[in-house]
């Protein structure tokens, strides 16, 4: 079984540059994370960044303080318990 899996790996590698699986695999990964020749513009500020930080920070906040505590409240859970 083993031989079997050599055989095709190197069945890959035969096929010439241009057919080779692993030269394939490579022309993939070079076109996924080629960098571009310009700089691009991204349609955000500065602001916009620190708006949305904000508004995560809240929401973690909101959501951990007073979500949670409220569904298990909700569920039956106690502090007072000794679970």
């Amino acid at each position: 079984m083993f031989l079997g899996v050599i055989g095709q790996v190197s069945a890959w590698f035969d096929r010439g540059k241009s057919g080779c699986l692993a030269f394939r695999i490579f022309q993939v990964a070079d076109a996924v994370f080629k960098i571009p020749d310009k700089p691009w513009t991204v349609p955000w500020t500065a602001e916009t960044i620190l708006q949305v930080m904000l508004l995560w920070i809240a929401s973690f906040w909101f959501v951990g303080s007073w979500i949670i505590p409220f569904l298990a409240h909700a569920a039956g859970f106690s502090k007072e318990s000794d679970i």
